[in-house]
């Protein structure tokens, strides 16, 4: 890993003392810890007792170290409970802080100032926060003329997404991406797009996270014209076929009820002739 370095000669010795961080900003990943690397020059046994170590964060003290000892009482609140020294390694010239629970609001300019008897320097180096994205949830409504697909994930920093048809061709303009950021500060990315639908429709969608070189793409086609959607819920379907049984029970409940009324008016007219007939002999 590259250094930056600089060089101040010591009134003491002619050992030039030099604080070297790196060149390049550090990233830091949701959900472990950081490491905010920190070396210092050493000859000889390095007398902590007369060495002073301090991180801070413009004017925020990060944590402190001197007197062979942890100093925190000027320590920010935001950092209480979060960072450490690698105290077995002092006297080797590590003075790398390890910064616990990071979040998107880690993310800034830290400075090294290192003070032994040696000489005196400080240096400072970027920190980056980042998040790798979830696996996308995917969701997708279908009628017999239109797709609407929408996939959702999570992380940091904010994404882009793209979209390409089943040739391979940019649809994003069609695309509707919204990214909101969570109570963690990660970015919850939702991004839904409506096409019409053909005999073989297939979409790919694709995120990407700039800062981890993440790329995410997932395929997926869906079925022909020709297979009938099914817009009705599942009970649904039965209703023709009930109807048309509940028809059928009338009618020969109205049949019968006729069938029956028919027979006692016969009766009745079969009673009354041959009443009449007694009445005539």
């Amino acid at each position: 890993m590259d250094y930056r370095a600089g060089v101040t000669h010591s009134h003491v010795n002619a050992v030039e003392f030099e604080v070297r961080v790196p060149s390049t900003p550090q990233v830091a990943l949701h959900g472990r810890y950081a490491v905010l690397e920190c070396r210092f020059t050493v000859e000889g046994d390095l007398n902590l007792d007369k060495s002073v170590l301090t991180w801070q964060r413009g004017s925020e003290v990060v944590h402190s170290f001197y007197y062979a000892q942890d100093q925190l009482e000027k320590q920010s609140p935001r950092y209480w409970n979060r960072t450490s020294l690698y105290l077995s390694e002092l006297k080797r010239g590590n003075a790398s802080l390890k910064l616990e629970g990071v979040g998107p609001e880690d993310a800034g300019e830290y400075t090294c100032s290192v003070s032994t008897l040696l000489g005196s320097q400080r240096k400072t180096l970027s920190l980056i926060f980042a998040a790798l994205y979830t696996e996308p949830l995917l969701r997708i409504k279908v009628n017999p003329y239109n797709v609407t697909a929408s996939l959702q994930s999570e992380g940091y920093p904010d994404s882009t997404v793209q979209w390409l048809d089943g040739e391979g061709q940019d649809v994003s303009i069609l695309s509707q991406t919204v990214s909101q950021r969570n109570a963690e500060g990660l970015y919850t990315v939702t991004s839904t797009l409506s096409t019409v639908r053909s005999s073989n429709t297939t979409l790919t969608f694709i995120l990407k996270n700039r800062e981890l070189n993440q790329h995410i793409t997932r395929t997926f086609s869906l079925l022909p014209e020709d297979v009938p959607v099914d817009d009705n819920p599942a009970g649904m379907r039965w209703a023709p076929v009930l109807s048309v049984i509940v028809l059928a029970v009338l009618c020969v409940l109205a049949l019968t009820i006729y069938s029956k009324t028919c027979k006692k008016t016969t009766a009745k007219s079969i009673e009354h002739l041959e009443n009449g007939k007694l009445m005539s002999s």
